[in-house]
């Protein structure tokens, strides 16, 4: 608890939370796990169904 109690009132530790929920909410990010693979988002279960050709599309189009 000790070291929960440190973290949860470091000023620094609140300050990376909120500037992380900031940039959520300018991505308009509404669900976890959300991620962007180039100009797409995967959100959730998506990744599992659609990651692999987001991935080697994202590739095919950065010449790797």
């Amino acid at each position: 608890i000790p070291l929960f109690m440190a973290c949860y009132t470091n000023p620094a530790a609140l300050a990376a939370v909120e500037k992380d929920m900031a940039e959520g909410r300018g991505r308009d990010i509404r669900a976890t796990p959300t991620f962007f693979i180039g100009d797409e988002r995967l959100v959730a279960n998506y990744l599992a169904s659609d990651g692999a050709r987001v991935i080697e599309k994202q590739l095919r189009e950065n010449g790797s």
